[in-house]
């Protein structure tokens, strides 16, 4: 079951309770039928969905089941963890096998002590129960859930990493199968957890507490006779024997093993432990060395996993081995002392012959081998057959001796190539090492110079952040730390040429990366002084133009920062763009600075050519010295400047210049010539709201409220409904038209901004809107009751076959019937609802798939808190209730995906839901529901009647 296969249908609305299908599910099988299967699972996959076939199996057990069906679930349960064994399953296949052991064992319990309870204390009727076979079938599956648990757990354990988790798992499973070994009416149980226990042990590495298990098994099963069991554990002996390092014991064990009973991963390990007993002794001066290197031999040919630790272990005891014939030990040895001893012609021979045997041994761990003969031939002077030799070893898992040597080599062999022919393919190449090198290598002498390279690429991706990390992990006194400080600059000024020193002189990112700046180009100067970088002057005109910036960026005092422009200004023609930064920069702190009469005379100095060379810069100076608020620019000084851009002729931003002198003017007290200059950015035909709101305010403020009252309603028709704009301008609808004695209009608008947002949006608005409501009773529009009855003829009716689609989540045709009832007799402002919705659904991707969801659904608005908005779902309109209380109950019946669904209820809880409109709902009808419920939310919070304007006007009534 999975939340994206969960479907939004609707009931009235509602967004959909969801169902959820498995597109692999299995016809059900049997706990007999599920034990037969298991024996012959291809994987864990199959295990892992018989286990779930169970799990449905013993879910449905009672406390009735007979004792025979729970004996087979144990029995089913223990192929399943048997071949999950023979598998070697993963870990989270076990921690499902545990679960379903748990859950069988509490099965079992219930259905045990159910029994007992019928007994009703009778003495002769527990004796009878206990005598019976169902008692005993009970009492297997019992036992048997505990040592399959204990086996789970095992398997669990070794599929963990080490640490303190997996030895708690071990711990578990030890403390099962020690509570096996004492079940003595099962001999074989009792026996086998002996097993367990003694390998749980073994992994804990409790080696004596793993003999003791082992030996009193051995006792057990040599009484009998020998047994693939018996020889199972002697192989265990053996091997906790070498891992202790007792050969005779040991050899005795292994004498009585039949033909190839050792195989396998586990056969090679036992010879290698058993080859360094023998050197361990030959170390101590007996016997051994030969014996020793024969199973060295033996493990190489045969290959795999441990014939790396046979070359291992052959070096370890170089000594000891000396004068004996290894084979490919024998001349990696050789290599290796001619490594060691820079002798690198006869280690890349010694190499080259090892891996030219390569297919004699398949499990060797080459990377050391190759990067030893890559390094050989690089000394050599073969760097083309080394470069190809490293290319094969970065395929390769590396170890941790190997990787970092060897990303090293292959950077200085790349910077080296593109040093001989620097072309596009060859610095790819390059920026691929240095990748590698910076990853593994750190701290490696090349890694400053790899890190500028990367930080270039980076830089060229988009990836600035990522290239200014890169550059400030070269520290001081590594050769690439200049050039990093001159790339870190460079990168910091980029990145803040985003921020306006002026506008965001809060920003503390910006305050930031602006200090690290000033203190990259304060170390930059450090270096020239102390001689490690060479001076150069038109670098030094550039980092006077940037440190200019810096200063401002940094959040330093704008008499500062302008004293940086004024010094940056005698070098800024050596610097493409610098003259129109830096007048960016010196208008911006003038602003801040709140010399605004600087900034006029900068206006006033300019001929209209330069500034329409710059137009943008002069613009954004107006700009911000009309946004500015602390410290605040004079109303007439900006309204100047606005009119010095305004009369240019092409100026770009005439409406913007415009708007802005409006603004100052209206600001001045020039309410009239605000009027006119917004008036001309209206008449351009330019949509501007900004102009309207200008234009309706200067003149409401002129005292012309007629002209003022049909301004702001001319605004209403280009706002949406609701928002904070549409709200102010039916504001000053209602304080016009009331100031112009229109009543009626003034009315309707406190009535229609108070139907869509009851509350105005803001105390401060609401107490505006409360203030002009005085005088609005002779519009009182209908009362609750009557409000109600609207609400309740527009909500209660069936509505058939809405059809939508939901591509995105099967292909899904839906055609939704619904019907709705609103109880107009429950308590005022908390109104109940009654649903039954029936949708249909039909897949056209998957034929068989044609079923019905049923919602029955009982609803609780309560008025004073709930919502109602206007929305789309699947491009079908709907009215959306919200923060209320939906009960649901669903059944599903038909065909999911080819299989028929088992009609069954499901109860569920919503806050909200979509009443899913017809063609019947028209928008009209939609919004007089709309603004109904309104009315009610009002009435209900008790905010001060206002008419309700339905159609147009508003309807006489007495009041709710």
């Amino acid at each position: 079951m999975t939340k994206r296969n969960k479907l939004w249908i609707s009931v009235l609305a509602l967004v959909v309770a969801g169902w959820i299908w498995s597109s692999t599910k299995a016809v059900a099988a049997t706990p007999s039928e599920i034990q037969e299967l298991a024996k012959s699972a291809e994987d864990g996959h199959a295990i892992s969905q018989l286990a779930g076939q169970l799990e449905n199996a013993v879910a449905g057990f009672r406390s009735s089941t007979g004792g025979a069906d729970f004996e087979v679930a144990a029995r089913a349960l223990g192929e399943l963890v048997t071949r999950a064994r023979k598998l070697r399953g993963t870990a989270s296949l076990y921690e499902r096998l545990v679960g379903l052991a748990l859950d069988l064992r509490k099965s079992v319990t219930w259905a045990r002590e159910a029994r007992e309870d019928q007994a009703g204390g009778s003495e002769a009727a527990l004796e009878k129960l206990y005598r019976s076979l169902d008692w005993n079938h009970l009492g297997y599956a019992k036992v048997a859930s505990q040592y399959w648990t204990a086996w789970s757990r095992l398997g669990w354990a070794e599929g963990l990493p080490d640490g303190e988790a997996r030895d708690n798992m071990l711990h578990q499973a030890e403390g099962g199968f020690v509570r096996g070994t004492i079940e003595v009416r099962r001999p074989w149980l009792a026996r086998d957890s002996l097993l367990g226990a003694g390998m749980a042990r073994r992994q804990l590495g409790n080696l004596k507490g793993a003999k003791r298990a082992f030996r009193r098994l051995e006792t057990i099963l040599s009484a009998v006779g020998d047994s693939p069991l018996l020889s199972a554990l002697r192989v265990e002996l053996a091997g906790l024997a070498l891992e202790t390092g007792s050969l005779s014991e040991a050899q005795h064990l292994m004498s009585k093993l039949p033909p190839d009973a050792i195989q396998g991963e586990r056969a090679q390990a036992m010879r290698l432990l058993e080859a360094k007993g023998w050197l361990e002794q030959a170390k101590k001066g007996g016997q051994g060395a030969g014996r020793g290197a024969d199973l060295i031999r033996q493990v190489i040919k045969i290959g795999g996993p441990s014939s790396r630790s046979a070359v291992g272990l052959a070096l370890q005891y170089r000594g000891q081995l000396e004068g004996q014939n290894l084979g490919l030990a024998s001349d990696l040895i050789d290599g290796e002392e001619a490594f060691s001893t820079e002798r690198f012609g006869a280690a890349r021979d010694a190499f080259a012959r090892l891996l030219a045997r390569k297919s004699d041994m398949p499990g060797l761990d080459q990377s050391v081998i190759l990067y030893k003969y890559a390094a050989s031939l690089s000394e050599t002077g073969d760097r083309k057959k080394s470069i190809s030799v490293l290319s094969r070893l970065m395929r390769l898992k590396m170890s941790a001796e190997v990787s970092g040597p060897a990303v090293r080599l292959a950077y200085a062999l790349a910077a080296h190539t593109v040093k001989d022919n620097d072309t596009k393919s060859n610095r790819k190449k390059l920026l691929t090492a240095g990748e590698r090198l910076v990853k593994i290598a750190p701290d490696a002498p090349e890694a400053g110079a790899a890190r500028i390279w990367l930080a270039r690429a980076r830089e060229e991706g988009g990836s600035i952040s990522k290239a200014i990390i890169l550059l400030e992990r070269n520290s001081p006194g590594t050769a690439a730390y200049a050039a990093s400080r001159l790339e870190l600059v460079s990168l910091r000024a980029d990145r803040l040429g985003r921020f306006d020193p002026a506008s965001d002189a809060g920003n503390k990112r910006m305050k930031s990366e602006g200090r690290k700046l000033v203190g990259d180009l304060k170390e930059i100067l450090r270096l020239e002084n102390e001689g490690k970088l060479k001076k150069d002057s038109a670098r030094s005109a550039v980092l006077a133009v940037i440190s200019a910036k810096a200063s401002a960026w940094a959040g330093e005092t704008p008499q500062n920062v302008l004293n940086a422009v004024a010094a940056a200004a005698k070098l800024q023609d050596q610097v493409p763009g610098a003259p129109a930064d830096l007048l960016r920069l010196r208008l911006a702190m003038l602003t801040r600075a709140g010399r605004f009469a600087d900034v006029e005379k900068q206006y006033a100095r300019r001929k209209d050519k330069a500034i329409m060379a710059n137009w943008k810069i002069w613009y954004e100076a107006l700009d911000r010295m009309d946004r500015q608020r602390k410290p605040r620019a004079p109303a007439k000084i900006v309204a100047s400047i606005g009119d010095r851009l305004a009369t240019i002729r092409g100026f770009p931003e005439l409406d913007g210049a415009e708007v802005i002198q409006a603004r100052a003017l209206l600001r001045a007290g020039e309410a009239a010539r605000a009027a006119a200059v917004a008036r001309h950015v209206i008449d351009r035909g330019t949509p501007s709201g900004p102009a309207w709101y200008l234009y309706a305010s200067a003149l409401e403020k002129a005292g012309d409220f007629v002209k003022a009252t049909n301004a702001w309603r001319s605004m209403l028709t280009g706002l949406d409904e609701g928002t904070s704009h549409w709200l102010d301008a039916q504001l000053g609808v209602a304080r016009t038209a009331n100031a112009s004695g229109n009543l009626r209009r003034s009315c309707v608008a406190i009535d229609d901004a108070a139907a869509m947002v009851p509350n105005y949006g803001s105390k401060s608005r609401r107490k505006q809107f409360e203030a002009l409501s005085p005088g609005c009773a002779q519009f009182t529009g209908p009362s609750y009751v009557e409000t109600l009855k609207n609400l309740n003829k527009f909500l209660s009716r069936k509505r058939d076959d809405v059809g939508f689609k939901t591509p995105d989540y099967g292909e899904l045709d839906h055609t939704l019937t619904s019907d709705f009832t609103l109880d107009s007799n429950t308590a005022k402002c908390r109104l109940k609802f009654y649903v039954s919705t029936q949708n249909r659904m039909v897949s056209r991707t998957h034929q068989m798939t044609t079923f019905t969801d049923e919602y029955t659904c009982t609803g609780n608005v309560d008025m004073t808190k709930a919502f109602l908005n206007q929305d789309t779902v699947f491009n079908t309109r709907t009215l959306q209730f919200r923060n209320i209380e939906l009960n649901c109950k669903k059944t599903t019946t038909g065909i999911k995906f080819g299989e028929a669904v088992i009609p069954r209820t499901e109860e569920s809880s919503l806050s909200s839901f979509h009443l899913i409109m017809d063609t019947q709902d028209t928008r009209e009808r939609q919004g007089k529901a709309f603004r109904a419920f309104g009315h009610m939310k009002r009435l209900c919070l008790k905010i001060p009647l206002q008419p309700v304007a339905l159609g147009g006007g508003g309807s006489k009534a007495p009041r709710g």
